[in-house]
């Protein structure tokens, strides 16, 4: 009989003041029952600019990008971005989902369970994929046979990244993954602190990383994954080659993407914020010489790129301050009919002194900047 310990999460309405002030605070084969060998390539799925026209998965493929070379050598660091931030909104055509029981990203190459676990998935015994410890989800994620393939682990936080969807009804694309299995539920992820970030959540507008289980949950569902390379086993610090400072400019070569690395603490509504990325280059000094590619708004997904696992925090460019990093993105949110909300732009903060969460995003009125370009 599978358990279910779970209770509907309330609604959380977190407000913003107007304040003067926010501030940097196995490889595998392609034999039947195995999913499909996924193609090379970047994480191209058209973020970059939050082009909403532009397919989810759709793969650069020409040249792979700094951080996607298939022939580089040692295994990569699953805790970090390795390419381009992936669609808001996936779609379907960027899945393959041939084999029965997983979806194969064509973008990332990375395979996932299309269900949360249960029963069927485990051995005798071996518990209903719905464990109360991020231990255990590990255990049931290792067990587990799926689509006839074995050797599962907990995704990271940053590999559930490029796979969520921000709809406001299902966390994963709807007719690739068995999105109800998933439906209102903390999902487990891979952390190397087992008492925090161990696991998204995410109801109506308010999305986080957690500390472990909190409040009225007693389990959470388990999505599992497998990479077509190796990869570590903890969050490395980021190669030396990762990052470029040229005065205030921050050049991430693994997501081809520069950043102003200021984050402007003032408070400013959505409208006001994206004015001032698109006028940053005459404006500030720091920020010039104007380019072929205007500053803007970064999405949610290329935001979240920068977090650092290994250190808990940004890259050091943008101060050592560990308090809340608010700032606007260009990620837009629009409830379904059937709830009373407002839609609106999507701010993120990221707090490593939180005890309710580290990594958090949601709709507000006010938010600080931080502007991004396209490096190329």
């Amino acid at each position: 009989m599978r358990k279910r310990g779970h209770a509907l999460c309330a609604v959380v309405v977190v407000c913003c003041g107007a304040t003067a002030g926010i501030v940097a605070c196995d490889s595998s084969s392609t034999s039947s029952g195995t999913p499909p060998t996924p193609p090379t390539g970047v994480y191209e799925a058209g973020s970059s600019g939050g082009d909403p026209t532009a397919e989810a998965g759709a793969v650069d493929g020409a040249t792979p990008e700094a951080g996607m070379d298939a022939s580089a050598s040692g295994p990569r660091d699953p805790f970090a971005a390795q390419g381009k931030a992936t669609s808001d909104l996936p779609t379907a055509a960027g899945y393959d989902t041939s084999v029965p029981g997983v979806v194969t990203d064509k973008a990332t190459g990375l395979v996932w369970t299309k269900a949360s676990l249960s029963e069927t998935n485990l051995p005798p015994d071996g518990g209903d994929g719905q464990p109360s410890t991020q231990a255990d989800a590990r255990t049931q994620c290792a067990n587990a046979t799926v689509g006839g393939v074995k050797g599962w682990r907990l995704p990271t936080r940053a590999e559930l990244m490029t796979v969520l969807s921000f709809d406001e009804i299902h966390p994963f694309e709807a007719t690739s993954f068995d999105a109800s299995s998933y439906d209102n539920l903390p999902l487990w992820i891979a952390s190397d602190d087992e008492a925090r970030n161990t696991y998204y959540e995410g109801h109506y507008h308010i999305h986080t990383f957690r500390p472990n289980l909190v409040g009225t949950w007693f389990s959470a569902s388990t999505p599992c994954v497998k990479a077509p390379y190796p990869v570590t086993d903890h969050a490395q610090p980021p190669d030396a080659s990762r990052f470029a400072l040229v005065g205030s400019i921050l050049t991430d070569n693994v997501t081809s993407l520069e950043w102003f690395a200021k984050i402007d603490g003032t408070a400013r509504q959505y409208t006001d914020a994206t004015t001032y990325c698109a006028s940053l280059a005459m404006t500030d000094p720091a920020a010039a010489p104007a380019t072929s590619k205007p500053w803007r708004l970064p999405t949610l997904k290329e935001a979240a790129s920068l977090w650092l696992e290994a250190t808990k925090g940004l890259p050091s460019a943008f101060g050592t301050s560990t308090g809340a990093v608010y700032f606007w993105t260009s990620t837009h949110y629009q409830p379904p009919p059937q709830l009373i909300a407002n839609p609106g732009y999507m701010r993120i903060t990221f707090d490593n002194t939180n005890p309710s969460g580290d990594f958090y995003w949601d709709v507000s009125d006010f938010a600080g900047t931080t502007c991004v370009r396209d490096a190329k």
